[in-house]
């Protein structure tokens, strides 16, 4: 049997509906409609097994996923957006805070939730993965990315980790390591391995101002001789 029952506010105009039904398991038991006229719309539905079936919601709870705008979410949480235009404005997700910063965390545990275990040497802490669309599919992997990764095995004392930036050269699809910053602060272009505050391994070598140049680079780039004298264009 299903009932319906009307919501009201103070000026007693019916908002939306709920029809509660006592179907077999895996039909709608609740469902919450609009109130178009003259036949509502279903906001969305929760079935007997727990998931919500919605225009813009989605809950699987055999895979445990969430989906706002999609109804095939593919991770733990999926929000889509479409915008009809390109702008500054269009803001995606906004994380407000009073009296404190916003704070974005990532954690990683070895292990399960029920018993997890220390981060091991070399784990990936976190991944900020950018992608892109082919024309056919999204990329399978980052197109970009910036990962941070253990150095160490973690005790409550010491937890070294390690902060790696990628992006992809033309012509390729996959994204290539450009800038990483080590536990003890260094930072190494060109290198996983910098050995001073700075080093940058591959740059171009020239014999002077005038042939750097020539060769195609501009004012500020810089620039090393054969004998490994570090140069600035001018």
């Amino acid at each position: 049997m299903l009932k319906k029952v009307c919501l009201t506010m103070a000026s007693v105009a019916a908002i939306s509906a709920l029809v509660i039904g006592t179907a077999s398991a895996g039909n709608d038991k609740l469902v919450v409609k609009d109130n178009a006229t003259p036949t509502p719309n279903s906001v969305f539905a929760v079935q007997d097994d727990g998931t919500i079936n919605g225009a813009f919601l989605k809950w699987d709870p055999v895979l445990k996923r969430m989906g706002v705008n999609t109804v095939t979410p593919g991770s733990p949480m999926e929000v889509v957006a479409e915008w009809p235009t390109s702008l500054g404005s269009n803001t995606h997700s906004v994380f407000t805070s009073y009296g404190d910063s916003s704070r974005f965390t990532i954690r990683m545990a070895n292990g399960t939730k029920a018993l997890p275990t220390k981060t091991l040497n070399g784990a990936q802490l976190g991944n900020l993965n950018f992608r892109g669309y082919d024309g056919t599919n999204f990329n399978s992997s980052a197109n970009a990315a910036i990962v941070a990764n253990a150095e160490e095995d973690f005790t409550p004392t010491s937890m070294a980790t390690r902060l790696v930036f990628f992006t992809t050269p033309v012509g390729q699809a996959f994204g290539a390591e450009r800038l990483r910053i080590t536990p003890s602060g260094n930072i190494g272009i060109g290198t996983s391995a910098p050995t001073s505050k700075l080093q940058v391994v591959g740059l171009p070598v020239y014999a002077d101002n005038a042939a750097a140049l020539l060769g195609g680079l501009t004012a500020g780039a810089f620039y090393r001789t054969s004998t490994g004298v570090l140069m600035v264009v001018y």
